[in-house]
């Protein structure tokens, strides 16, 4: 008779690739996204979600091998696009992202520019007149965008892309092996 019971270790990695692929459907729409700032807080509450799920699946476990690769390469993407105490993502483990608790860091040299703002802030400045920006950065907005255009632009919207691509590449790479 053939044993149909798996592992902690089999049943908990299946559900750990479930959610990586529903989380990588969820998130399709990031390819086609220019309205980055528009929608960072639903970025996050699907990987809030899925971080949750997967830090509970994984606890415990020493996976091997490709196992292991997978689960490290996840743990990257989670550690980049999900919840984090100073990062964009600020909330706690169960806790919903709004537009007031996810926060936008820049990096050099616009963190010495502009202070971090939740989304929420962000957002309230979207219809502020284009070109309304620091003076120092002007000429990165190219009198296209006022300071919510061009963070969306210069930010969040290579963000929620790049994190993307993690989450891609690490279920393309499982899948290749």
């Amino acid at each position: 008779m053939k044993n149909f019971y798996f592992t902690k270790e089999k049943r908990n990695f299946a559900q750990v690739i479930t959610i990586a692929q529903n989380l990588e459907k969820d998130l399709s729409w990031v390819t086609d996204c220019t309205n980055g700032m528009d929608r960072i807080v639903e970025f996050f509450q699907k990987t809030s979600v899925a971080q949750d799920e997967f830090t509970e699946l994984i606890k415990g476990i020493q996976f091997k091998n490709k196992k292991q690769k997978f689960v490290s390469e996840l743990e990257k993407f989670f550690k980049n696009a999900g919840r984090c105490k100073n990062g964009w993502n600020r909330t706690n483990t169960g806790e919903n992202p709004n537009a007031s608790n996810v926060f936008i860091n820049m990096i050099a040299p616009y963190d010495e520019l502009f202070t971090t703002r939740s989304v929420y802030s962000h957002l309230s400045r979207r219809n502020n007149p284009i070109g309304e920006v620091d003076t120092i950065v002007k000429k990165d907005s190219a009198g296209k965008w006022n300071e919510t255009g061009l963070i969306e632009n210069s930010f969040v919207n290579p963000f929620i892309k790049n994190n993307y691509e993690i989450l891609k590449d690490a279920i393309k790479e499982l899948q290749n092996n």
